[in-house]
This record gives structure tokens, C-alpha cells and sequence, in this order.
């Protein structure tokens, strides 16, 4: 009797496990196309964030400086039409722009490379923004910034690159 239980168990043993394993594998498959299908959304979300904006700045005298406080504005304008569409959480009560650290742009070249923060009220947040402004034509260019979240969980995020038109990487001095 007890031979015939142990077989009894051993056999429903070997008819579960295998479809048990198939379930759980099933499963994981499901989450992990879901993952993948919700990273996706979040990239293409990203990027639509990250669309280019332009603007042509009427020349006047202190050319680069000009263009600076331009952009400034435009961010600062941005940044609060962002707000009121509820893409922004806070509302952004200045703006400054400097010279990007990393910028590729050879001196001379007739193109600015800017880092732009528009910060909140308090300066409690700022959200980053980058820009390119070409001298000669006066035409700024910026894009918000989305940096993926500095946490444990968000290893799996990669940035999403910014327009060139943003960044002048890739591009001829002075070209727009």
C-alpha cells in the first residue's frame, strides 16, 4: 500500500512539474513583454518631450550675450507652458543659461552650446534643458532634458539621445 502510494505521488509529480514550469515560464514571458512593451512607451514618451524647439532672434549689439537672454526667456516660457499642460509638476519662476562643459563646439565656430535650468519657485527643482544657438542667423534651438531616474529600479533605462539640433553634435560650424 504505501509502494502504491509513492508511486501514485511520483507519478502526479511528473505530469504537474512539467506543466507548472510551463506556466511560470509562460508568466515570466508575459511580464517580461510587457516590461519591454511599457520601456517602449516610455522612450517614445521621452522623446516627444524632447522635441526641438526654434526660435530667430532679431541681431543686435552683444550678439552671444543676446541670444543667451533669448533663450533664457524661451525656457523660462517653456517651461511654463509645459506646467499649465501638466507635463511639469512645478512652476518654473526663472531661467539661466550657461556655457555646456561637454560642448563639442570649436571656438569661433559661430555656434553656442548651452545648459539651461529653469528653476521653481524656492530653486527647490530645476529642470534642464539643452540648447544651440547659432550666432550669425540668431537661431536658438532647445530641448527639454529627460534624464533617467537615479535609482536602483531605473537601471534597466537608457537615456534617450537628444536631437542634434539641440546638442550640435554631428554638424557643421554655423549650420542650423
Amino acid at each position: 500500500m504505501l509502494l502504491a502510494g509513492a508511486l501514485l505521488l511520483a507519478g502526479t509529480i511528473a505530469v504537474a512539474l512539467p506543466l507548472l514550469l510551463d506556466a511560470q515560464s509562460e508568466r515570466a514571458a508575459r511580464d517580461a513583454a510587457r516590461e519591454r512593451a511599457l520601456r517602449g512607451e516610455r522612450r517614445r514618451e521621452v522623446a516627444r518631450v524632447q522635441l526641438p524647439r526654434s526660435a530667430a532672434v532679431p541681431a543686435g549689439r552683444g550678439r552671444s550675450a543676446g541670444l543667451t537672454r533669448a533663450l533664457e526667456a524661451r525656457v523660462l516660457a517653456d517651461a511654463r507652458a509645459r506646467r499649465r499642460t501638466g507635463e511639469l509638476p512645478d512652476a518654473a519662476t526663472s531661467a539661466r543659461c550657461r556655457p555646456f562643459a561637454a560642448s563639442n563646439a570649436p571656438p569661433r565656430s559661430g555656434v553656442l552650446i548651452l545648459e539651461c535650468l529653469a528653476y521653481t519657485g524656492g530653486g527647490r527643482t530645476a529642470y534642464l534643458f539643452r540648447a544651440r544657438a547659432v550666432i550669425p542667423t540668431g537661431v536658438i534651438t532647445w530641448c527639454r532634458n529627460v534624464l533617467p531616474p537615479a535609482h536602483p529600479d531605473s537601471a534597466g533605462q537608457t537615456p534617450v539621445a537628444l536631437s542634434t539640433r539641440c546638442t550640435g553634435e554631428g554638424r557643421a560650424p554655423g549650420r542650423s
